[in-house]
């Protein structure tokens, strides 16, 4: 038999708990890129992936979640706050609590989120981008394009949940009520890395059938 003393599995992590917990006793700011929301719809849980990268590689990553209860506030707080819905590949500065299971292992907690931060980190990437499109020539180009007097006939690129979808449609309903507009959605998705190439699939379709529409609109 081996001298030495040994623990149990449960022994460790037990032991991890008890120092993490007499370690962090207090909530404390966290600034990080929110990879991934990880949010799950039907229970109303999310689990973010976090990371910090330097030099475009990461330096450190670390598991979250937000609990349902905390989650219905931060999203009304960080969409007053930007005007945008919580998503993935953000920069985000939360309220954390350390968390600890010996199933699930070390994570954070995020109780709490400061939208200006990540306000100010959006308004850096909108200028960013209409550099870019000023520099390769795009962005005046929509406004070159002749516009139809009337246009009543409307390609949508849209989610199919999308609020903003179900504002355009009550807009034109109520605010010009004696013209039947014709509105064909194309759904796509609307952020995250696959937003960019479904925007583009759909695009490509409704050129395809240009001439059955007087506009197109991609709403969020």
């Amino acid at each position: 038999m081996m001298s030495q003393k040994v623990f149990s599995l449960s022994q460790v992590t037990a032991s991890i708990e008890k120092t993490l917990t007499q370690r962090y006793k207090s909530s404390f700011w966290v600034a990080a890129e929110m990879n991934r929301l990880g949010y799950q719809p039907l229970k109303g849980h999310a689990f973010p992936e976090l990371v910090e990268k330097k030099d475009g590689k990461i330096a450190a990553q670390m598991r979250a979640f937000i609990l349902k209860s905390d989650m219905r506030h931060i999203r009304q707080k960080f969409f007053s706050g930007t005007g945008e819905e919580l998503r993935d590949n953000i920069k985000i500065l939360f309220l954390a609590e350390v968390a600890y299971s010996p199933l699930h292992g070390l994570s954070l907690r995020i109780i709490d989120i400061d939208p200006t931060y990540t306000l100010g980190d959006l308004e850096r990437e909108r200028q960013d981008c209409i550099q870019r499109l000023k520099r390769e020539g795009l962005f005046d180009l929509n406004k070159s394009r002749q516009f139809s007097i009337a246009p009543k006939s409307i390609a949508v690129v849209s989610s199919n949940t999308s609020k903003g979808f179900e504002d355009f449609l009550h807009t034109l309903a109520t605010s010009l009520p004696d013209i039947a507009f014709r509105v064909e959605l194309f759904a796509a998705a609307l952020q995250g890395a696959e937003a960019p190439p479904s925007i583009i699939k759909q695009l490509e379709i409704i050129q395809n059938r240009q001439h059955e529409f007087d506009a197109v609109a991609i709403i969020r």
